[in-house]
């Protein structure tokens, strides 16, 4: 590579890491007011000799991390927590405040609409006015909790001393990776939905995991019929946190990632593969389902056909595991074609 298109590169490279932690507020001036800054401060260092790798990458470093240069731009002090440290904990707490006003409410939701079954939850203004009230109060009570934990662990970081390169394994020119291709990135939404669903289960099979299964009505009570075997279910809780826990490493990784990377491709076989084999020994080794299942609901609805019942409860029972596996696999070799492939993006 000559150096005119090298030091195109690392500067497209540098704007690219900023733009991730800058505000929202007149990027595109910004970032064009920087390129020129660095294009002017190499034509101030070279002053007409024969540009050099070392002038571009000594500029940069003047500059600092895209981290560093992008807290510059802040409107406020902050003394909390430093400006090293700022650009990141912004972008944490953004993802965990939205991820903790979703998952807390729904969390709530749930387990109102199934001690509504017990209590007429269409009945009286009053109900209705208890779950509204809950709600607000998971809202608030959520993004309060999350906020403190969050700043708490950054005010911590600040005042042990840690630098902002805290969260980048590189050194020297290694803090700019190559722009990666359009389709090596990962959209923020994809790992942060992943999370809010991960979180929501996580509260189902963990608080109230029996609602899930079917809802009858008989002799004028509403009664509900899980598909697992509850005290089954509660022995196997731990191997089930332990699962929920690698899922949800896996999608924090490609949240800070953003790209597909042969590190994130490790990380994700890692935790994918400790997923399957839990899930394998889960739902082989432990009698989770509920075998009164079929029975019950034949009781409550007389008229349904017993062999299809049958036929399709074991059909689902059976299968199911298969397809936690297929899950699995599909996801393990898409993001190991995708870390192969875009490769030449991670260093």
């Amino acid at each position: 590579m000559d150096i005119k298109k090298y030091t195109e590169d690392m500067i497209e490279r540098y704007i690219y890491q900023v733009n991730r932690f800058l505000p929202g507020r007149n990027k595109k001036d910004i970032l064009k007011e920087l390129r020129t800054l660095i294009w002017d401060m190499i034509e101030e260092r070279t002053k007409g000799r024969t540009l050099e790798k070392k002038d571009v990458e000594i500029v940069l470093m003047e500059l600092g991390t895209p981290a560093e240069l992008a807290s510059k731009y802040g409107e406020k002090k902050r003394y909390l927590i430093g400006p090293e440290l700022y650009p990141r904990y912004i972008w944490i707490l953004k993802i965990v405040l939205l991820i903790a006003v979703i998952a807390g409410p729904a969390a709530v939701l749930i387990s109102r609409m199934t001690s509504g079954l017990d209590v007429g939850f269409a009945g009286t203004g009053q109900l209705w006015f208890m779950a509204v009230w809950e709600m607000l109060e998971a809202i608030f009570g959520s993004a309060v909790t999350a906020f403190a934990m969050v700043t708490l662990i950054f005010a911590i970081m600040e005042r042990a001393g840690v630098p902002g390169n805290i969260f980048s394994f590189q050194e020297g020119m290694d803090f700019l990776p190559p722009v990666p291709d359009k389709n090596a990135r990962i959209s923020k939404g994809e790992p942060i939905a992943s999370l809010i669903f991960l979180m929501i289960l996580f509260v189902i099979m963990v608080f109230i995991p029996q609602i899930i299964g079917a809802v009858v009505y008989q002799d004028g009570v509403l009664t509900r019929v899980p598909i697992f075997q509850l005290s089954v279910l509660k022995r196997a809780m731990p191997l089930f946190c332990i699962w929920f826990a690698c899922s949800a490493v896996a999608e924090i990784v490609k949240l800070v990632e953003g790209r597909y990377t042969m590190r994130l491709t490790v990380v994700v076989l890692i935790g994918n593969g400790i997923s399957l084999l839990l899930s394998i020994f889960i739902f082989t080794q432990f009698k989770i389902w509920n075998p009164q299942f079929i029975p019950q609901l034949q009781e409550a609805f007389p008229e349904m056909n017993p062999d299809l019942g049958v036929m399709i409860w074991n059909l689902m029972t059976n299968f199911f595991l298969l397809i936690v596996i297929f899950a699995i696999l599909l996801e393990c070799g898409t993001v190991l074609y995708k870390g192969i492939k875009y490769r030449d993006y991670d260093r």
